[in-house]
């Protein structure tokens, strides 16, 4: 016996209620599909969006890279390789870039060990290349070394201008600009009074009255340090300072500026003239500072009383003394010079040719210069005097004297200290040649800047290297630089 089904006619009230129910349903379902359709669509767009900015920075630190900015190349590089939403063999590539500027242009082998063990676990392709293997085998090999910075050799005329990547640590600014009021500012900074009286005070205009009177000129030239600090700023901000050529001209000027501040120290500290020196020395040279008067004397010597009176008539008529002299004087070592014995000098007793005549020394010195004497009896002889030229005596005090005797004290000290230095920094430092490493050093020029036997060039390359280094080289004596010395 078939148990027949009942069918309910559509407008029966059961179906209706189930009807109502399934209606009710749906919609819940719906909403449901379309929220998980939603959440796998924002899932799929921040994936792709990461993904974009992870290429976006592997690009970046290619292009960053190929022009020597590595350190900045590695900034991005670190960022994409921190995506989580990066593929293996992408991050696998990133890692193998970093370890290789590591190892190849920075020296950091430990970091560069680090970075090619992790591309060899995240992504063993990418280590296949004989290359890569043979850096990540010397990383680890060095990676117990220190890394040193270094320049990396070209294939064609040596080091390029952006293959040195250094630490530079800038040096702050001066206490001075950081002091007194806020003048200026600008997005990351402030310029301050302090900074613009340092600026101030090494310009002419700092001393007159109209431009301290004009608060637009001030207002200009606050103007000029605003830009030339922005300027500043924003090389800092590009790695200018970073740049080899910039880092080796630095140290160029810091090692000259440090080195010639050093000796000019040295200068003044050998400068320093203690009194008890100079009154030393001014006993000791007493002769060169005090020294009696003297005369230079000719003299026309006679025979006879009335000899002598006739040849003072004639000098008296304007006859020469030098011709009357060699002619008349008996005296005839004198009468070949024209009459002319010398000097004598107030502290002295005699009188060549004539012998000891104190009192004759003393009315001679009475004379004026170019008189002539009476006749003077001197034993058996008759004499006639000239006073050819006069020098006042010479007393010189120690307050006069001190300026040069200190001036005489420096100079010796300097010698000193010169030579001195010299050695001293020899016992320190027991500078060494390596004969070795010398005669090798043409090699090592011709690899790293392709020089040839070629004349011209050899001579045009000193040439520019010789006014390179005397734009930055100190010697180690120069004490030739100015400055103040103290007396004590």
């Amino acid at each position: 016996m078939k148990r027949r089904l009942r069918q309910h006619p559509q407008h029966h009230p059961s179906h209706n209620e189930q009807d109502g129910r399934r209606n009710r349903r749906m919609p819940y379902g719906l909403i449901w599909l379309v929220l998980t359709v939603l959440v796998l669509v924002l899932v799929i767009v921040y994936d792709r969006r990461s993904i974009d900015q992870a290429k976006g920075h592997i690009e970046t630190g290619h292009e960053l890279e190929t022009t020597g900015l590595y350190i900045e190349a590695l900034n991005e590089y670190e960022q994409a390789f921190e995506n989580k939403r990066l593929g293996r063999k992408a991050k696998g590539d990133v890692a193998l870039a970093m370890a290789n500027i590591y190892y190849e242009y920075l020296e950091d082998y430990p970091t560069a060990n680090r970075y090619y063990v992790q591309a060899r676990q995240i992504s063993p392709s990418t280590m296949n290349a004989e290359d890569v293997q043979e850096r990540a085998r010397n990383a680890a090999v060095r990676a117990k070394g220190s890394g040193v910075f270094k320049a990396k050799p070209t294939s064609n005329n040596g080091v390029t201008t952006k293959t040195i990547i250094q630490r530079v640590d800038l040096l702050q600014a001066p206490q001075a600009d950081l002091q007194g009021p806020v003048v200026a500012t600008y997005n990351g900074g402030e310029i301050r009074a302090g900074h613009l009286l340092r600026a101030l005070e090494k310009r002419p205009e700092f001393l007159r009255p109209d431009f301290r009177e004009s608060p637009e000129k001030l207002e200009s030239f606050l103007n000029g340090i605003v830009r030339e600090t922005m300027a500043y700023e924003a090389a800092v901000k590009t790695g200018v300072h970073k740049d080899p050529d910039v880092t080796s001209r630095l140290y160029d000027y810091q090692k000259s500026l440090v080195t010639q501040r050093y000796l000019v120290d040295r200068r003044e500290e050998a400068m320093v003239v203690d009194n008890a020196d100079v009154e030393k020395y001014y006993r000791e040279h007493l002769n060169d500072y005090v020294k009696p008067g003297q005369i230079n004397v000719s003299v026309i010597k006679s025979d006879s009383e009335t000899s002598a009176a006739e040849i003072l008539q004639m000098l008296r008529t304007g006859q020469r003394f030098e011709e009357v002299a060699t002619s008349f004087s008996i005296e005839q070592t004198s009468a070949a010079r024209g009459g002319d014995i010398g000097t004598i000098t107030e502290k002295d007793t005699s009188v060549s040719g004539v012998g000891e005549v104190p009192r004759v020394v003393e009315a001679l010195f009475k004379l004026p210069v170019y008189s002539v004497s009476e006749v003077t009896p001197v034993g058996d002889s008759y004499y006639i005097f000239r006073i050819s030229s006069v020098v006042p005596a010479l007393n010189i005090t120690l307050d006069e004297a001190r300026g040069k005797i200190e001036n005489i004290l420096r100079g010796r000290a300097v010698d000193q200290a010169r030579s001195g230095l010299d050695e001293d920094m020899k016992k320190v430092f027991d500078p060494q040649v390596n004969e070795e490493g010398l005669e090798r050093f043409w090699d090592f020029a011709r690899q790293t800047h392709s020089l040839n036997d070629d004349s011209t060039t050899a001579s045009s390359t000193a040439t520019e290297s010789s006014s390179d280094a005397d734009t930055t080289t100190v010697s180690v004596t120069d004490f030739s630089s100015s400055g103040s010395a103290t007396v004590h």
